[in-house]
């Protein structure tokens, strides 16, 4: 998108902004935060805030998948040796009828 003005023939737009509703909640949130980025505006503290916090998700998304890879690489093999509590009274069950 070109923006055309009285001296520019077209200058392309900056990114895409978003809106934030500045609320109490918000503001706590800021004011706990604002001495880890000093003389940064509200709008930049929340950006960098929003790319840390993305970051984190998407580490903690990476760990509770290894996590569960690891507990299925360490169960043991359906009907073998090191079956379940749970599987054998199942299978109790089935030579009941």
């Amino acid at each position: 998108m070109l923006h055309f003005g009285e001296t520019l023939s077209g200058m392309p737009t900056r990114p895409r902004r978003i809106a934030v509703r500045y609320d109490p909640e918000l503001a706590g949130a800021l004011d706990r935060v604002r001495r880890r980025f000093p003389g940064r505006p509200a709008a930049a503290i929340v950006r960098e805030l929003a790319l840390e916090g993305a970051a984190r998700l998407a580490e903690e998304e990476a760990r509770r998948e290894a996590a569960i890879e690891r507990l299925i690489a360490g169960s043991p093999a359906p009907g073998g040796p090191g079956r379940t509590v749970p599987g054998r009274a199942r299978d109790a069950w089935a030579r009941r009828w």
